[in-house]
C-alpha cells in the first residue's frame, strides 16, 4: 500500500505516516517493517488499564502488553507515538481514569487522544443500553474525568489542540489537525471518507459494492 502511494504521489520527506496497532498485536519483526515501509508513527489503542473494563468492551490485551509494545517501539528509536483512551464506558469510575493516565505520564507517551464513548446503532452495547442491562455513567461522571484528564495533562505541558487530543510541543498529529483545519485529504477504502476542494464524500459502506 506504502509502495503504491509512493509511485502515485509526491510525498514530503516530513510526511506524518501513522499506523493503528493493538497493544497485544505488536512483535520486533513487524515494528521493523513498518517503519522500513515509512511508518513514523504509531497510534496505539490502549482505552483503560483497567482488567474489568477491558473485558467488557471485548479487548484481549492488557496493561502489560500496551507497556510491552510500547517498550518494542522505542527501541527502534521511535518518540512519535499516541495512545488512544476512551472515558465514560459503563462501570467505568473516575479512578480507572486517573491510573490510565497515570501509567501514560510515567511512560512519558507525547500524544494522547482521549475520547468519549459514543454508544453506536447496530452495536451489541446499544442493545444492551437500551433493554436496561448495562448503566452508563452519569453525565456528570464523564465531565469528571474529562475535566480530570485536562487540567492534569495541561499541568504535565500537554496542550489540548482539539477537544479530545493532547500533546506535549511538536507532537500535535498533523491528521488530526488537516480536519480542524479544513484541508484537502482522500481517503481511500472501505467506507471512507474525503474532502477535496469544499466538497465531503464517502465511499459505500457496502463491501460486495466496494469491491
Amino acid at each position: 500500500l506504502l509502495s503504491c502511494i509512493y509511485k502515485n504521489f509526491a510525498v514530503k520527506n516530513s510526511a506524518e505516516i501513522t499506523i493503528e496497532i493493538n497493544p497485544n498485536s505488536v512483535d520486533k519483526n513487524k515494528i521493523r517493517e513498518y517503519i522500513l515501509s515509512g511508518v513514523n508513527r504509531f497510534s496505539i489503542g490502549l482505552q483503560s488499564i483497567s482488567s474489568k473494563v477491558l473485558k467488557e468492551m471485548g479487548r484481549t490485551h492488557t496493561a502489560d502488553d500496551y507497556q510491552k509494545a510500547i517498550s518494542i517501539i522505542r527501541d527502534f528509536g521511535v518518540r512519535n507515538i499516541s495512545t488512544d483512551i476512551i472515558i465514560g464506558y459503563p462501570g467505568q469510575k473516575l479512578q480507572d481514569v486517573k491510573d490510565t493516565l497515570a501509567l501514560l505520564l510515567k511512560l512519558d507517551i507525547p500524544h494522547i487522544s482521549a475520547y468519549m464513548l459514543s454508544v453506536e446503532n447496530g452495536t451489541a452495547l446499544k442493545k444492551l443500553v437500551d433493554n436496561g442491562s448495562v448503566g452508563l455513567p452519569s453525565e456528570n461522571l464523564v465531565i469528571s474525568m474529562y475535566n480530570y484528564i485536562y487540567s492534569t495533562l495541561e499541568a504535565n505541558c500537554y496542550k489540548r489542540y482539539e477537544f479530545s487530543n493532547f500533546s506535549k510541543p511538536t507532537f500535535e498529529s498533523y491528521h488530526n489537525k488537516v480536519y480542524w483545519s479544513r484541508n484537502d485529504y482522500i481517503g481511500l477504502g472501505l467506507a471512507a471518507h474525503s474532502y477535496i476542494q469544499g466538497t465531503r464524500f464517502a465511499n459505500t459502506e457496502n463491501l460486495t459494492e466496494y469491491v
